[in-house]
């Protein structure tokens, strides 16, 4: 698994700061400090933060009625 900080810089505007696992985006921030703590989340426990997860919070289905 490869971590890394990346910082862009752009005329005009604020260094940013991005952090990629295996080349894939992970979190970007102005603040070098905010992507250092993701970086140390993911360094410290791999196995877990990789891990994604979604839940259905509400879900139904309607019946449209057909116009004449």
């Amino acid at each position: 698994m490869r971590l890394e900080i990346v910082k862009e810089t752009r005329i005009n505007e604020e260094d940013w700061y991005c952090f990629y696992v295996d080349g894939k985006y992970i979190k970007g921030s102005y603040t070098l400090a905010n992507v250092e703590s993701v970086y140390t989340l993911c360094k410290n426990d791999p196995i877990n933060f990789m891990k994604e997860a979604k839940e259905i919070l509400k879900s139904e289905e309607i019946i449209v009625p057909l116009r004449d």
